[in-house]
């Protein structure tokens, strides 16, 4: 309602209004008046499309589409491959240092714990709604997908001086 009186003041002029107001005041008659006049209409431009561009446009949208279309699933395994991924990106940074390793997990976790707790949730909810074979074509890509990391998750922890307390940590990312 206040904004509703001040604007109202500032189109009347009203002199009551403090020094900050009137200040704006002047600044919103300045751009009324400019808007009158006719000064901000702009001529038409028109735009010339380099030729790549039009081969570009329809593999832009193929690929939007099909990312678009992704299924829950496998938008879950992309954020869960995305989480190992971090994982070991800690571990290759802190190579060979288990405080800093384990602290540094530890932060991530902290971090993106509950995200990482409500894709566990929804799997376990998508995988009880799959038919059988769905459900173990699913696992099956899950685990072609993570394999491979974790074996470089595992064998990078080895090479730690205390690798059960690295392993403790990166269970929770699992």
């Amino acid at each position: 309602m206040k904004f509703g009186r001040v604007f109202l003041a500032l189109t009347r002029g009203d002199r009551r209004l403090n020094n900050s107001n009137a200040l704006m005041a002047r600044k919103w008659r300045n751009l009324v008046d400019a808007l009158d006049s006719g000064s901000s209409r702009r001529k038409p431009v028109g735009v010339q499309v380099p030729p790549f561009a039009l081969h570009c446009l329809p593999w832009c949208l193929l690929l939007s589409l099909v990312l678009a279309c992704q299924s829950e699933a496998e938008r879950l395994q992309a954020e869960t491959v995305y989480h190992l991924e971090s994982a070991l990106r800690i571990l290759e940074e802190t190579r060979g240092n288990t405080d800093a390793a384990v602290s540094n997990l530890e932060k991530y976790l902290s971090e993106n714990r509950l995200r990482m707790a409500e894709i566990k949730t929804r799997a376990h909810l998508l995988m009880s709604r799959m038919a059988k074979e769905e459900r173990d074509a699913f696992s099956r890509r899950a685990m072609e997908r993570t394999r491979p990391l974790m074996e470089r998750i595992e064998t990078l922890a080895r090479t730690y001086p205390d690798p059960p307390r690295i392993m403790a940590k990166l269970r929770e990312f699992m």
